[in-house]
């Protein structure tokens, strides 16, 4: 008799733990894809930004060439406008590019459904 509790005991451990690892499994595929959409969507906005980027400096680039009057000078004048911003871009790298990066990465890959439903909680109460 105390076998057969124990062999109970034994294939109910053994589901629950298949069931843990199923759930796992499930739970790291959810998070990775989520990551990786977000990853394609950051680089999609990203071709877009830089290809509207390029048609706004052809446009400030021609405006100015209009109110300058030398083409060469209104060129010199926009590439230190862009190197200016390229340098406070440097600058505050930490704050606008890395810790935004790795705060999305640590929410996506690590927080808990506890997280999640407390964090529900809360904004149903504010």
């Amino acid at each position: 008799m105390k076998t057969e509790r124990q062999d109970g005991l034994f294939n109910n451990l053994k589901n629950y733990v298949d069931l843990k690892a199923e759930y796992l499994k499930l739970d790291l595929t959810e998070k990775f894809s989520l990551f990786a959409g977000k990853l394609v969507l950051l680089g999609v906005l990203g071709l877009m930004g830089a290809a509207v980027l390029v048609l706004l400096l052809l446009f400030f680039n021609d405006l100015l060439a209009q109110l300058v009057g030398i083409k060469w000078l209104a060129t010199l004048i926009e590439l230190a406008l862009m190197l200016a911003l390229i340098a406070v871009i440097w600058y505050f790298r930490e704050k606008i590019i890395f810790k935004p990066i790795a705060d999305n990465i640590i929410r996506t890959f690590f927080d808990s459904e506890n997280d999640k439903k407390s964090k529900e909680n809360g904004n149903k109460e504010n």
